[in-house]
């Protein structure tokens, strides 16, 4: 089934969307802006990509989006900032400013709870990246 990634807004503060899983919507995203795929700058690339839950740092359950052109080591993981997250994605429950001006998404480790209890049982887990 599709885990979706739909951007919706693309600013100074980073690229914000929602993570949706067959149409249901789970939770909000956040990634870095669009830097022609440079890696650790850079968001991923719209398009469809396989996936599948890892072990994150040894310490929780993430999901791994593989085979992105000229990138690696692609996650879905805890974080509420674009400085956390080189790349990944970082799902959150609600997005806010800060009193410092900064757009962040909180409840990060909720957020992704939810998205790996609700795609556990998906043995072909496809992430698809789309931007509205």
């Amino acid at each position: 089934m599709y885990l979706d990634i739909i951007r919706w807004t693309d600013d100074e503060h980073g690229t914000f969307g929602i993570i949706r899983y067959n149409d249901r919507l789970i939770c909000h995203s956040l990634e870095l802006p669009d830097i022609d795929n440079k890696p650790f700058i850079s968001r991923i690339p719209n398009g469809s990509y396989h996936a599948e839950i890892i072990f994150f740092k040894n310490k929780y359950p993430a999901i791994y989006i593989k085979d992105v052109p000229g990138r690696s080591g692609i996650v879905i993981h805890i974080a509420n900032r674009t400085e956390e997250i080189q790349g990944c994605i970082a799902p959150g429950t609600y997005i806010k400013f800060e009193k410092t001006g900064e757009k962040v998404v909180y409840e990060s480790r909720n957020a992704l709870k939810n998205i790996v209890k609700t795609v556990q049982d998906d043995k072909h887990l496809i992430v698809r990246v789309i931007e509205i």
